[in-house]
């Protein structure tokens, strides 16, 4: 969940996926919450290259958890928190859940307007 464990994560895929190039594996980054720019700009890569390095976050925390969980990133990490537009910017295709029970909103399939 954390930037770093983030960072270990898509910097071992990269790393792996260099040495041994498949295609359409679709691996994911569970807890992507507080990615960091560097995991940010590897995961664009990975889905470009490879058809992986999809994060998963969690959106309802910043509603259901909100202050408490930004509070313990510390002022200059928590505005990295839930970083949904730059992944929107950089092209990045990324998954969604509750966490349900740790927010009270049950997981919804297609779930959007209709």
């Amino acid at each position: 969940m954390g930037d770093r464990a983030i960072d270990w994560v898509v910097d071992t895929y990269a790393q792996i996926l260099k040495d041994k190039p498949v295609k359409g594996l679709r691996h994911s980054i569970i807890h992507a919450n507080i990615p960091t720019e560097h995991a940010i700009e590897t995961m664009a890569l990975l889905q470009r290259q490879y058809d992986a390095g999809y994060p998963e976050l969690q959106a309802p925390f910043i509603w259901w958890i909100g202050d408490t969980y930004a509070g313990n990133f510390g002022p200059e990490r928590s505005q990295r928190l839930i970083p949904l537009r730059a992944y929107l910017d950089k092209g990045i295709i990324w998954g969604g859940g509750s966490d349900y029970p740790v927010t009270p909103l049950p997981a919804r399939y297609g779930s959007g307007p209709r």
